[in-house]
Formats: C-alpha cells, structure tokens, sequence
C-alpha cells in the first residue's frame, strides 16, 4: 500500500489531518478551559467582595468585632451548597466558616499582602485529592490596618468533570472529521485511480502491439481528456501500423516486379546469346527502365528515411527555378505521351533566379507530374502552369484524372497512405514532396473531386527558404 498513489496519499493525508485536528482541539481546549476557570474566578471574587462589604458593614454599623460579625454574616450566607464563606482574622487565623469546620489558616502570601478592595487568587489540591479555588479579600480601617477579612472557598471538581466531557466531545468530533476526511479523500482516489489503472492498462496493451483496445471516458475532466488523447494515440497507432503493413506489401510488390523484370531478361539474352539484335537491344532497354525504376523507389525510401531521421538537408545555390521545370516537363512528355495523355505546359515569363535545391525541387516536379501521369487515363490532359505573384512564384499540376474522393483527401500526404492499392507506388513520395516544399519555406495544397480531377498548387518564396 506504501507504494501505491492512494496508500502514499492516504498515510499523508491522514498524517496531516490528525496533527491539525489534535492541535485544533487542543487549542479550543485551553481556550474553554480557560474561560471556564475565568468565569469560576469572576462569580467566586464577586461573592468574596460581597461578603467582605458586608462583614465590614456589619463591623462599623453594630459596633461588633470580626468574629461576631462574621457569626452573622456566616449564618445568613445562601451559597452554602456552591461554596464555604470563611471569616479571616488579622493574623489569618480561619474564625469561622459556613461549613462549620475550621480549615488551616490562610498563608501571608495569600492573605494581607493586597489592599483592601482587591483579592488574592489561590488553586490548590487538598490531601484528599480534590482540587478547590479560593479567593481572600482583606478588610482595613480607616488607618490602613488590617482587620480581618473574608475567603470564598469552591471545589472544582464538578468544573473539572465539565471539562473532561468537552475534551471528550472535542476527541471524539476530531476523530469524526478525519473519519469523514479519510473517507471522502478515499472515495475522491479511488475515482481518480481507477481510470489511471484504466490507461495503464491501455498503456500495456498498446506496448504489447492491442492498439484495438479503447479506454471508456466516464468524465469531461483532466482524466477525461487524457483519455481522448490515449484513444486518439492508439487511433493513430493502428492507423499507423496498418499503412506500415499495407507499404511493406506494396513495397515488396514493387521490389519484385522490377527485379522479376530485370532477372528474365538476363536470363533471355543470357540463354539467347547476342546473336538476336532485336531481342538484346528491346532486353537492354526493359532492364534500364526497371532499374531507373527501382532505382527511384529506392531513393524515395532513402529520403523519406532522412526525413523521419531529421537527416533531410537541402544544397542551396541559385538556380531559374522555371528552368527547371521546364526541363522535368520535357523529360515527361515522352511518358505522358506514350500513356495518350496530352502534357501543356504554361510559362509566365520574368521569374527572377532563387536559391534553392534544384536537384529537390525537380524531385517535387517529377513526384506531381508522375502522380498525374499515374492516376490519369488514356485522352486525359495534363495542364503545368507557373506564375509569379509577387514576390512568390506559384506552380499548379491540374489534371483531368480520377480524382480524390473526400474522405482520402486530407490524407495524401501522410506516409505510407495510398489512394489506389492497383496502382504503384510506395505511398512516401507526396509525403517527401511536402517536405521538400516545406523545407524551402513553402505550402503544397491538394485540391481534388472525384472523377473530375486534381489540382496540386505548390507556393515558394523567392527568396529561398526558411
């Protein structure tokens, strides 16, 4: 339990509110006590003042001594069950008391020492064990010498009792409160801890290679949104992991029809020997191409690796960027034409030269006039434009092919995403291609409707790259 979140938050949180409660009810504690023993203090001097004013009236009025006025005054006392009423000599010797037994004198530190009016405030525990309070009020003539005086006597022992059930009632609310603390802080964890042991699992299960599983959102909360991006997460690991599969079949399809292509025709002119110039010279040229062709993918592999790598590095120098498109349409037109597809190139002249990649960007031009090419039938047309718009120069592929449906469209340029499976290709070059563009400060934006065609606008700044 120590190593878990609950029982580390647990044992915290109950440490800390017991030290709380324990130290909240020690202080209301002493703050009661307080006033309770003030308040027995208050009413005890008040009787004690009274009965000494009273003894003193008794003493002037009928001529009597202390010990006589005392008598009277002792006999007529009404608090006798709360307290005993003692009368007190000059030398505070006890004369008398209300309970009829003569306690041991009064000590000259509690009795004598103040003037008359004020009292003297005494705790002590008797013999017996019974804790009592007691307050002396000295009586002087007019001279200032002292006569006598009066002492009220209580037990604090039902004050006492009166205490020790409010420490028990301040124990037992302070052990209800962390009760209902630890409980509520339980049920909060237990809320809290149980989608986490959710998402760990999910954590597992997707290590494990289940990116299936889906974690249920029983809130709108932190926990909630974690969720979503956990699911959202698996989402685009299953998502990922199938355009992986889907590309290592694609590319191990592509792989072998070049070298199934290219195997054959050794195998022929080997078996056929250079006697038959037809048959070597139409070998040699199905070989070229498939091996530029495998060459192709190969390289594609190789950038779209440097580019998940962050090993995609561009070699600048000033180029004519039209240039060089015009010279990727020309080395096209011969496949395009071979295809029945129609290639129109449209030049605005007065681009000024820009630094940038050349051999890159033909790369980009090659990726979309291709992709056209590919995804276009026989009689299509291919229209390549460029213009510049201020102080940027626009390059728009539109074509007359298949076209994109909706849903496939925003996702062209992710890796490994292919629109159409019987088509080849690795599904990486768009993707390369927009990080070309991109590394050149550029945008490429695909547009498309299905049946109708595509329009791909590739945007770059003149004055090179980012």
């Amino acid at each position: 339990m120590r190593k878990s979140l609950i029982g580390r938050w647990m044992l915290g949180t109950a440490g800390v509110v017991s030290a709380l409660l324990a130290v909240l009810a020690a202080v209301c504690f002493l703050l009661i006590r307080a006033a309770y023993y003030r308040s027995a203090e208050d009413k005890l001097a008040l009787k004690a003042l009274a009965s000494a004013e009273l003894l003193r009236t008794y003493m002037e009025d009928m001529s009597l001594g202390v010990e006589a006025a005392g008598r009277e005054l002792a006999e007529q006392f009404d608090r006798k069950d709360q307290m005993e009423l003692q009368i007190i000599g000059r030398d505070g010797t006890v004369l008398l008391s209300s309970t009829g037994f003569l306690p041991q004198d009064v000590s000259a530190a509690e009795f004598g020492q103040q003037r008359s009016g004020e009292y003297a405030l005494r705790h002590w525990k008797t013999s017996s064990g019974e804790h009592v309070m007691a307050v002396s009020v000295p009586i002087r003539d007019a001279a200032g010498l002292l006569v006598g005086g009066t002492r009220c006597v209580v037990s604090l022992e039902k004050l006492r009792q009166q205490l020790r059930q409010i420490l028990l009632w301040l124990a037992a609310g302070a052990l209800l409160v962390a009760c209902a603390v630890t409980l509520i802080t339980a049920l909060f964890l237990r809320n809290l801890t149980a989608p986490l042991h959710e998402l760990e699992t999910a954590a597992r299960r997707m290590a494990l290679g289940d990116y299936q599983y889906r974690i249920v959102k029983h809130s709108d909360d932190e926990i909630g949104r974690l969720t979503d991006t956990i699911n959202y997460m698996a989402s685009e690991l299953s998502e990922g992991e199938k355009a992986k599969n889907e590309f290592l079949t694609s590319v191990s399809h592509e792989l072998r029809t070049p070298l199934t292509a290219i195997q054959g025709w050794s195998e022929t002119l080997r078996q056929s020997g250079a006697s038959d110039e037809e048959t070597l010279l139409k070998g040699m040229e199905v070989i070229e191409n498939e091996s530029e062709r495998l060459s192709g993918l190969v390289e594609q592999l190789l950038d779209f690796s440097r580019m998940q790598s962050r090993d995609f590095t561009l070699k600048k120098q000033k180029i004519d960027l039209l240039a060089e498109l015009e010279e990727v349409v020309f080395l096209m037109r011969d496949r395009a034409r071979r295809e029945g597809i129609d290639l129109e190139y449209v030049e605005s002249p007065g681009a000024p030269p820009m630094v940038a990649d050349p051999a890159r960007l033909r790369q980009v031009f090659v990726n979309l006039i291709d992709n056209a090419i590919k995804y276009s039938d026989a009689g299509g047309r291919i229209r390549v434009e460029a213009a510049r718009i201020g102080r940027q120069i626009q390059i728009v592929v539109s074509d007359t092919g298949r076209g994109i449906s909706p849903k496939d469209l925003p996702r062209v340029k992710e890796r490994f995403f292919r629109v159409d499976h019987s088509t080849p290709g690795s599904g990486v070059g768009l993707a390369v291609a927009d990080e070309i563009v991109t590394a050149h400060g550029g945008r490429m934006k695909i547009e498309s409707t299905l049946g109708v065609g595509t329009t791909v606008t590739v945007t770059l700044p003149l004055s090179g790259s980012r």
